[in-house]
C-alpha cells in the first residue's frame, strides 16, 4: 500500500502539479515541468518548492523587458527624425558691429 501512495504521489508531483501551476500563473507546461526538474537537480526539495515562482517571475521581467524594447523599437521607426535646427550665418542676423 505504501509503494501505491508514494507512486501516485510522484505522478501527482511530476505531471499534474507543474501543469495546474502552470495554468494558474500563465505559464507554458513545459516551461513549468522543465523548472520544476531543474530546481530539483540544483536544490533538492527546496529548489522544487522555488522554482515555478523563479520561473514566473523572470518570464514576467523577459517579457515586460521585451515589450518595451518593441515597443521603442516600433515608434523610433514610425516617427521620422526631428529636422536639424537652422544654422545662423553672418549675413543673417549675426552680431552687428
Amino acid at each position: 500500500m505504501l509503494i501505491v501512495i508514494v507512486a501516485y504521489q510522484q505522478v501527482e508531483n511530476y505531471f499534474f502539479s507543474p501543469r495546474v501551476t502552470a495554468h494558474t500563473m500563465e505559464i507554458h507546461v513545459a516551461l513549468a515541468f522543465g523548472s520544476v526538474i531543474a530546481g530539483t537537480a540544483l536544490l533538492g526539495i527546496v529548489g522544487a518548492f522555488l522554482a515555478l515562482p523563479v520561473a514566473a517571475t523572470a518570464q514576467a521581467f523577459i517579457s515586460s523587458w521585451l515589450d518595451e524594447h518593441t515597443e521603442r523599437a516600433t515608434a523610433a521607426e514610425a516617427s521620422p527624425a526631428p529636422d536639424p535646427p537652422p544654422v545662423e550665418t553672418a549675413a543673417s542676423g549675426g552680431e552687428e558691429e
